[in-house]
């Protein structure tokens, strides 16, 4: 999802500043991913990475922008691998649709995963100033920031070039976001 090569700043992020240079071998190893490559450092001076096994709704469109369209049909789940370690009672994933929530200390990309933590039956005001998937009165699904405004919820970007939306009676928090 980027326009640039992210592998050098990757690298050095494992490796060090001297990742690269003449004189040195450092490996990685790239293997298939649900969402493409999945690459991992190798050997003794690199860090150890773990992917956990997690549930995913990879066709749920979670909208990190404008209320997106209600799922059409049973929205299934699938077991992928993802970076960390998951509980699998409590925690799954969507990927992120839209640019609303890239911003703040914890930006969303259109297309990372989310990972999730389930929080069926509470109300917003139990997630309040968190980022949350929210369904929406329409059956939609959106991730966004719960805050108070005027009195009232409303779902808030952390992109600043999107409006803030009014909660609707009927939405409520699904999940809150874990990692990204």
């Amino acid at each position: 999802g980027m326009q640039r090569n992210a592998l050098p700043d990757l690298l050095r992020g494992w490796f060090g500043p001297s990742a690269g240079k003449p004189g040195t071998q450092f490996l990685v190893r790239f293997s298939p991913s649900p969402d493409g490559w999945w690459v991992e450092p190798i050997g003794s001076a690199a860090m150890e990475l773990t992917r956990g096994e997690i549930l995913a709704f990879p066709s749920l469109e979670a909208a990190a922008g404008y209320s997106s369209a209600p799922p059409r049909g049973e929205v299934v789940g699938e077991r992928i691998k993802l970076p960390g370690v998951h509980d699998p009672e409590r925690d799954f994933a969507v990927r992120v649709s839209g640019d609303s929530m890239d911003g703040g200390a914890v930006p969303l990309r259109d297309g990372d995963w989310a990972v999730l933590r389930w929080q069926r039956q509470a109300p917003l005001g139990a997630v309040l100033g968190k980022v949350s998937l929210v369904v929406r009165e329409d059956g939609s699904h959106v991730l966004k920031r719960v805050i108070k405004s005027g009195g009232s919820f409303a779902l808030q970007s952390d992109n600043p070039d999107h409006d803030l939306l009014p909660a609707g009676a009927g939405d409520r928090p699904l999940a809150l976001l874990e990692s990204v």
